[in-house]
This record gives structure tokens, sequence and C-alpha cells, in this order.
């Protein structure tokens, strides 16, 4: 189901009415309820509209007013048409401002997630994010640090590098991988060996596409272990230097070896993660 509340149209499993006596110095729209599979209740996004910058405070009792006493996970949208202001899941839990575009793509992609497990593990992902300073990627040890927020922005391509990422932000599963630039070829367990498109035929990477019901670091009955581990295990057989995951909006890259990286952590724990639905344009040269 798709509504369009002033510049939010979502679509959810469920669209109620957002209607209260309260005064809230906001206009109370629609609340969107995501999937609920595993029946604890779908993850609610509740959109008010509003002439000016909302306060925390405001915000606050907006959280408040929706959730009352009841046991739901809950996101708070208010938005004045340009912006965005989220508020949630947690009530003392503020977001930064951000476009009406990037909002719009970050709760999409939570309320697409089939149970609320899953969404709210998107959304912790997300806050994570907020809290480190990389709203749209993650970088779990494999890069330094100052490396990607200095001297990666400094490179003279870096401009037309992220012309070229905005159209392939929308793609998904392999039609983004061959995006990339890699020709792909089935391999152990479904997954897909990579040689690059042009150039040398020697393989590179695999890459494993996970299913909505699958997780990059949780045990997948298709694979008796993590999808991951079992990417890693066909990397060292075939002796490939890279990984990469795709599960729905996220991409994950991970070294085929055991000791790259600068964070000294185990492959599995060693990733650069891009969440092309909440990647801005400011950042966009990092997404693929």
């Amino acid at each position: 189901m798709s509504r369009s509340v002033g510049m939010l149209s979502l679509r959810a499993a469920q669209t109620v009415d957002w209607t209260s006596s309260i005064s809230t110095g906001a206009s109370l729209e629609k609340v969107f309820i995501g999937h609920d599979l595993d029946g604890l209740g779908g993850i609610q996004i509740a959109v008010a509209t509003v002439t000016c910058a909302p306060t925390v405070q405001v915000r606050q009792r907006l959280h408040a007013l929706r959730k009352g006493s009841r046991t739901i996970t809950l996101i708070v949208a208010a938005t004045d048409g340009t912006n965005v202001w989220l508020q949630g899941p947690e009530a003392s839990a503020a977001w930064d401002p951000m476009p009406v575009d990037r909002a719009l793509r970050q709760l999409q992609s939570v309320l697409n997630e089939p149970d609320s497990t899953a969404a709210f593990n998107h959304i912790a992902a997300l806050r994570r994010q907020v809290e480190t300073g990389g709203v749209g990627w993650t970088n779990s040890g494999l890069f330094a640090k100052y490396h990607l927020e200095h001297n990666v922005p400094g490179r003279a391509d870096w401009t037309t590098k992220g012309e070229q990422a905005k159209a392939l932000r929308d793609l998904r599963g392999q039609r983004l991988i061959e995006a990339l630039g890699f020709r792909a070829t089935s391999g152990p367990g479904g997954s897909l060996i990579l040689t690059a498109a042009q150039g040398s035929d020697a393989p590179q990477a695999v890459a494993v596409l996970l299913d909505e019901a699958e997780h990059f670091d949780a045990k997948s009955p298709r694979y008796q272990l993590t999808p991951v581990a079992f990417a890693l295990a066909v990397a060292q057989r075939r002796e490939l230097q890279w990984v990469i995951g795709v599960r729905r909006d996220h991409i994950r890259l991970y070294p085929g070896k055991d000791g790259v990286g600068v964070g000294q952590k185990g492959q599995v724990e060693t990733y650069f993660e891009i969440d092309l639905a909440a990647i801005d344009d400011a950042r966009s040269p990092f997404s693929p």
C-alpha cells in the first residue's frame, strides 16, 4: 500500500490515519506499519508535517503521543517538505535532519524488511552509522578511517566517480554486481565467481546474493553456516582476493585472505559496507 504524505511517499504493509485531540504544534498525518511475519508487531513510521524545524522536545512529545503505553518499535518522521527530522525508536534518540529524498530511501528500506526483527536490526545499523559519523557506510577494520574521510574525497576523480555512482545506486543483486564491471559465472552453492568484464579472464572475487530471510552474519539453512563464512571458504579454495556480499540495499566487501585490513580483526569481522538506501550525494562516490 503506497500513500503520499506531504513530501513523504512510502509503501507499507498497512497504513492508518494518525489522529489525536492533543495539540502538538504539528499536523499529524499517517502511520506506516511494516511487515509482521514474526508476530512481534510491525515497525511503525509515524509522519507529521511541520512549518519549521521541530525541537527535540516537540519530536519527543510526538513520539510519546503515538507510542503511549504500547510496546512497539516506532520512528516519528517530522517533515517541512524539504527536510525530515527523525525521533526513535527510543524516545530519546534524535537524528540529525536529512533531505527528504534520503529520508525516503532510508525509511522505505526499513519498511521493506520482511519482519519486525529485521526492521529493528536495520534501524540499529542506521543509528550506528549516525553515531560513528559515516552515514551510508560502515568501515569495520578494512580501511583506515582517516583515509576514507579525508584522503579519498580529495582524489581528482571524486566528482566524476560520484556521478557514475548515482546511476548505480538503484541497482540491486546481480545487476549491481555486473554494473560494477564484473562478469559473473555460477559458483559453488549458488555463489558467483567474478572476473573483470574487460581485461584478464582470471577470477578476482566471489559474490553471494542473500535473500530476504538471510543475514551476513547469521547461519543460513542454504549454506549450513553464515553466507559470509561460506563465501570466504570458496575464496580460500579458489585463491580469490575478495568476497562481495549483497543483501537488499547493503553491499559488503571482505578480504579473501586473513590478515588484510587495519583493524586486526578476523575475516568475517573485516569489511566495508555501503547502505545504498542511506548514502547521500556527498558520499555517493563511496557507493558502487
